[in-house]
This record gives C-alpha cells, sequence and structure tokens, in this order.
C-alpha cells in the first residue's frame, strides 16, 4: 500500500508500505526506506483527521517489503 504522512500544514511524504497488525486503537505500518526496516504505529483517528491517507498500490509498481 502507498501511504501519505502529513509532517505539517503542507509537508507530506508519500511511501510505500506494509500494514502489518490491527489492534483495537492503533495499527502498525512497516516501511523500508534505505535498506532500513521500521515499524510505525498510527491512530485510527489519523485517518479520519486525514494525517495519514493509504492508496492500494499499482500492480505494476509494487515492490514486496
Amino acid at each position: 500500500m502507498k501511504f501519505k504522512l502529513k509532517k505539517g500544514k503542507k509537508a507530506a511524504v508519500i511511501t510505500e508500505g506494509v500494514i502489518t497488525d490491527v489492534y483495537p486503537s492503533v495499527f502498525t505500518v512497516q516501511f523500508e526506506s534505505k535498506g532500513l526496516k521500521r515499524i510505525v504505529s498510527f491512530n485510527y483517528i489519523d485517518i479520519v483527521t486525514n494525517n495519514v491517507e493509504f492508496f492500494k498500490c499499482d500492480e505494476n509498481e509494487t515492490k514486496i517489503v
């Protein structure tokens, strides 16, 4: 999946990641950047407030993390 993460009023980062776990109040996503893997957790309120958006990747550009 592709994720758009807001970093301020006008700044945003678009990156590819995998949802690894889902819990009642949070979900975790694994990102890989420059060979480093990291897991980040988000609250569902982040989706409601548009601080995190996610999109299905195009099959032609998807890489496996």
